[in-house]
């Protein structure tokens, strides 16, 4: 049996005698209806989410002014697991972005006072990423992650405001300063994706296909539920309801600007309705593309990512990754109708100001993806 480590939230559990989940908050039993069922799980998530907030409550009052680095990332951290979750409850890659820009600090500053850390600290722990051979766009967001906590710090009370402003007087690393450059991501060859799609096993050869057609993003192919899918083209403009002839419309539950309070619709065409058809489910909260066939668990991007570079290897081609799959598609849309079609479809720009002017925009996008997608 796995037992749970010290700040971890409670496990989500099933009662065998009786079929239902339950979760145990200090010795008590909470009982959630059907194991498996997306209420218990709602019910779960509200439950835990409540004992992590108390968690996080507890623990920041317990750190006081004049602590040290490693007391404050803590702190920091039981905040964040609680805060950077999805609609679903799920944690962001915002969390485990900042763990891994702290890690490197803890390890020679844990012990140091946070209101000791000058801007010269800050300099050496961005000179020794450099030495490790980090990109400079990493090395450049591991020290704004830094700024972030020392920031959250200042707004708990937890640190001198002139901290933060001493530490946000070191600025980006420019071009050619520091850190290794690298090469902007390029699209992929349509005949090296064509060639690697049959050492593919099926999830993850129809997710290449279809973020080929569609041009979403890998993580978002990973976690497509049917729920997600208006299949009478209905699009949302601002408080208006579109319909757009010849398309599905695909509204991602989780995505890249969601924190923003952003929108994103992908429009579905034929050649996207049919590589998506055979992988719809009847129940609308199943994912379509599983790492698992017994369990509703999605398809992980790193998963996603392997298969990909094993099929590289098989089929003998340049190693290519999902990202470039987003390329190829803006770049084939591009040569076709210009950049800025391209770029309302993959969801790069804002939809424009004006509802008028956005339903245009969307129409005539809804009619090149019904004929292109």
């Amino acid at each position: 049996m796995n037992r749970r480590r010290k700040g971890e939230p409670p496990g989500y559990r099933l009662h065998k005698a009786t079929g239902q989940a339950y979760v145990t908050i200090n010795g008590k039993r909470h009982y959630l209806g059907r194991y498996g069922t997306p209420e218990s799980r709602r019910r779960y998530r509200r439950i835990v989410d409540d004992w992590e907030r108390r968690q996080a409550s507890g623990l920041v009052s317990a750190v006081t002014r004049g602590c040290t680095l490693a007391q404050l990332a803590t702190a920091w951290h039981v905040y964040a697991t609680q805060h950077y979750r999805d609609p679903e409850g799920e944690p962001t890659t915002e969390l485990a972005c900042v763990v891994q820009a702290l890690t490197p600090l803890l390890e020679t500053s844990a012990a140091t006072p946070v209101d000791s850390f000058r801007p010269a600290d800050l300099r050496a722990y961005r000179q020794h990423l450099i030495d490790k051979g980090l990109a400079r766009a990493t090395i450049n967001s591991y020290v704004g992650r830094i700024r972030k906590v020392i920031r959250w710090g200042v707004a708990n009370d937890l640190v001198e405001p002139a901290t933060l402003t001493g530490l946000e007087s070191v600025g980006d690393l420019q071009h050619g300063r520091g850190g290794r450059e690298t090469e902007p991501v390029q699209a992929v060859s349509e005949l090296h994706v064509q060639a690697v799609l049959s050492h593919l096993t099926p999830e993850p050869r129809a997710m290449a296909r279809f973020q080929l057609v569609v041009g979403c993003r890998p993580g978002e192919v990973c976690r497509i539920r049917g729920k997600e899918i208006d299949q009478d083209g209905i699009a949302r403009i601002g408080s208006r309801e579109v319909k757009l002839a010849g398309v599905w419309c695909w509204k991602p539950d989780r995505h890249k600007s969601r924190w923003r309070g952003k929108n994103l619709v992908y429009l579905l065409g034929p050649q996207a309705r049919e590589i998506l058809t055979p992988w719809l489910q009847d129940d609308p909260d199943a994912y379509l593309f599983r790492s698992s066939r017994t369990q509703n668990k999605p398809f992980t991007r790193k998963g996603y990512w392997s298969a990909v570079d094993i099929a590289c290897q098989a089929a003998g081609v340049p190693h290519w990754h999902p990202n470039q799959l987003r390329h190829a598609t803006v770049s084939r849309y591009d040569r076709v109708a210009g950049i800025a079609a391209a770029s309302l479809i993959v969801g790069h720009e804002r939809i424009a100001t004006t509802e008028i002017y956005a339903e245009r925009n969307l129409g005539e996008a809804a009619a090149l993806v019904s004929r292109l997608g």
